[in-house]
């Protein structure tokens, strides 16, 4: 019960700051819309179908480029795994790039491939194909 009290009271609290903020008029509701503008919307999109959309094109996106991003990584994985020049070479550039935060790939996309699918399937890749590579490369001893 009193975990839930502390919950309640955090998340209470966050909101109030929230709506403070933008009660305040500093932001523009642009940038910082307001919580009630927000639930509006999010019920208006659940009402007309296009948060369900949304949500099923995301997935998608999500699943593509996981599936992408998996069959790239888990050979490249097995071959470190194999080889260890492989592994102290490839291996080392999958720690490097596994270590980037996946939006760090987003201006890289966009360059190379504008405002298309292609860019955000890119991101997607780019954020699973490392970790999977280092998750199958374990050697045993």
């Amino acid at each position: 019960m009193k975990r839930a009290a502390i919950i309640i009271a955090f998340f209470t609290g966050l909101f109030g700051l929230w709506w403070l903020a933008t009660a305040s008029g500093r932001w523009s509701a642009v940038l910082l819309p307001s919580p009630v503008y927000v639930a509006e919307y999010l019920w208006s999109s659940i009402r007309d179908g296009s948060l369900l959309e949304a949500t099923w094109v995301t997935m998608q996106r999500l699943m593509i480029g996981y599936i992408i991003g998996v069959a790239i990584g888990l050979p490249f994985g097995l071959l470190m795994s194999a080889n260890q020049a492989i592994d102290d070479t490839v291996g080392s550039l999958a720690l490097g790039c596994q270590t980037l935060p996946s939006v760090c790939w987003v201006p890289l996309a966009l360059i190379w491939f504008g405002q298309t699918e292609t860019a955000m399937l890119f991101v997607v890749v780019m954020g699973t194909m490392w970790s999977v590579m280092i998750a199958t490369s374990h050697r045993a001893p």
